[in-house]
C-alpha cells in the first residue's frame, strides 16, 4: 500500500460525500426547484394526518407515484402495514425532489427507512445525475439521521437497450458507490427484463412504468431488504425520543455510539434513583437502548447465513458498542463463528479495501471544478493524473491480494474505467 499512503484514504472515506456536495451547487441537478406545489402541500397534509407515525418512506418520481395507481394493491400488501408514506410525483427530477425535501417533507416524523429511486427524468450527464442523487441522500441524512436509506438503481427503460437505458446504467454504476452502511444500494433492474435483455409490455406497458405485475416484481425484490433495514436502529436513534435534562451527557454518549454496554449498566442503576425525574429518564433511555441494540443484533444475525459479508462488520460494530453487555457478547460470538471461515474474512477485508478506493475516487472527482467528470475526458484525466495513477495501483493491489472475490471483480471494473 506504499502508493496509497500518498493519500489519506480514511479521511477521504469520511469526507468524500461532504466535499462532493459542496462543489455540486453549480449543477442543475443539485439546484432545488419547485414544480408541483399542490402535490407538495398534499404530502405535508399526509404527514400531518399520520400524526408522526411513519416508519417507511418512498421517495421518487412517477414510477414511485404509481404505487397509488396500478401498484396500489401490492403497496397495501407489502408496505402499508409498515406505516408507509409515498413521496413520489410524476415527472420529478432530482432537483424537484431536493426542493420538496427542503420544504417540509422530512419534517414532523422520524422514519426508520427511506427507499429512494430518482433520476430517469433528468436529461443531464450521468455524473451530474449522480450528484443530484447524492444531494438528496445528504438531505435525508441531515434531517433524518436515525434512518437507514435503501437506494435503488434507476430501473431500465425502453423495449430494447438504447441510449436512455445505457445512461441509467451509467448513473447506477456511480451511485452504487454511495453504499456505506447507512445508505444501502440495491439494483433490481434485471428482474424487469427478459433473458435476451428486452422488456415485456406485460411488465412495463410503456416500457417505463410498471404494470401491477411489475409492481409485484418490485415489491418481492426489495421485501427482504426492507424488513431487515426496518429492524436496524441507527446509532442516533438508540437514545430514544428524549428530551433528557438530567441525563443529557449519557444521551450524547449513546448518540456517539461509545461504550453502550457500560451505559446500560449505569442506566440500570439510575432507574432506581430517588430522583423521580432522573429515574424516568433512565428508564426511557434504557428501554430504547436495549431494544435498539437487540434489533441491530438480530438484523446482523439475519445476514449471517445469506450475506456474511454484511453480517461480519455489523456484528463487529455491535460487539464493540455493547461490550460488557449480553448484546455485545452475543455479537462477538457471532463474529467469531464467521471468522472461522477464511472465505468470509477475505471477502470482508476485500470489500473494506474496495470501499476506501471508491471513496478515494469520489474525493478527487469531487475536488475537480471542471464540469466534465467523465473518466474518459482528456481534461479530467490531465487534472487528476496523480489520483488516477494511485487509484489504478490500489485496484491492482486489491486484485492481487484478494483474487476471486466480489470486490476484486468490482475493482477490475473500476480500474478499467480509467484505462
Amino acid at each position: 500500500m506504499n502508493t496509497l499512503r500518498r493519500y489519506d484514504l480514511a479521511a477521504l472515506a469520511c469526507g468524500a460525500l461532504a466535499v462532493s456536495f459542496l462543489f455540486a451547487g453549480d449543477l442543475s441537478t443539485t439546484r432545488p426547484a419547485e414544480k408541483d406545489p399542490q402535490r407538495h402541500t398534499g404530502f405535508l397534509d399526509d404527514i400531518k394526518n399520520m400524526h408522526g407515525t411513519i416508519n417507511l418512506v418512498f421517495v421518487g418520481d412517477s414510477i414511485t407515484d404509481g404505487w397509488r395507481g396500478g401498484g396500489r394493491q401490492v403497496w397495501d400488501k407489502y408496505f402499508a402495514p409498515h406505516k408507509a408514506l409515498n413521496l413520489g410525483i410524476g415527472g420529478d427530477r432530482t432537483e424537484h425532489v431536493l426542493w420538496r425535501l427542503q420544504h417540509g417533507e422530512l419534517d414532523g416524523y422520524e422514519a426508520h427507512l427511506f427507499v429512494v429511486m430518482i433520476g430517469t427524468n433528468n436529461g443531464d450527464p450521468a455524473p451530474d445525475v449522480a450528484e443530484g442523487i447524492k444531494a438528496i441522500l445528504e438531505e435525508i441524512r441531515t434531517k433524518q439521521p436515525q434512518a437507514n436509506i435503501l437506494l435503488l438503481g434507476i430501473f431500465p427503460r425502453g423495449e430494447k437497450a438504447d441510449g436512455g437505458r445505457e445512461k441509467n446504467a451509467s448513473v447506477n454504476k456511480l451511485i452504487a458507490k454511495f453504499d456505506d452502511g447507512v445508505v444501502h444500494y440495491l439494483d433490481i433492474g434485471a428482474k424487469f427484463l427478459q433473458a435476451d435483455g428486452t422488456m415485456s409490455a406485460e411488465i412495463m406497458p410503456d416500457f417505463l412504468h410498471p404494470s401491477p405485475k411489475g409492481y409485484e416484481i418490485w415489491a418481492e425484490a426489495i421485501d427482504a431488504s426492507v424488513k431487515l433495514l426496518l429492524q436496524e436502529s441507527n446509532t442516533a436513534a438508540l437514545a430514544g425520543p428524549g428530551p433528557y435534562k438530567r441525563l443529557a451527557n449519557l444521551a450524547a454518549q449513546v448518540k456517539a455510539g461509545i461504550g453502550l454496554g457500560q451505559v446500560l449498566k449505569t442506566l440500570a442503576q439510575k432507574k432506581e434513583s430517588k430522583d423521580a425525574a432522573e429515574a424516568a429518564e433512565a428508564k426511557m433511555m434504557f428501554d430504547a437502548l436495549q431494544s435498539g441494540g437487540q434489533k441491530n443484533l438480530d438484523a446482523a444475525l439475519a445476514y449471517k447465513d445469506t450475506k456474511p459479508i454484511l453480517a461480519l462488520p455489523r456484528l463487529d460494530r455491535v460487539a464493540a458498542q455493547f461490550a460488557g453487555d449480553e448484546i455485545g457478547t452475543k455479537a462477538k460470538q457471532g463474529a467469531e463463528q464467521l471468522r472461522k471461515d477464511p472465505k468470509v474474512v477475505r471477502e470482508v477485508e476485500a470489500d473494506q479495501m474496495l470501499k476506501k478506493l471508491q471513496a478515494f475516487e469520489q474525493g478527487f472527482k469531487a475536488a475537480g471544478r471542471d464540469r466534465d467528470r467523465s473518466p474518459k475526458s482528456p481534461q479530467f484525466r490531465k487534472v487528476n493524473a496523480q489520483g488516477i495513477e494511485t487509484l489504478i495501483a490500489g485496484c491492482q493491489q486489491l486484485i492481487q491480494r484478494y483474487p476471486g472475490t466480489v470486490a476484486a471483480q468490482k475493482a477490475e471494473a473500476l480500474m478499467n474505467d480509467y484505462r
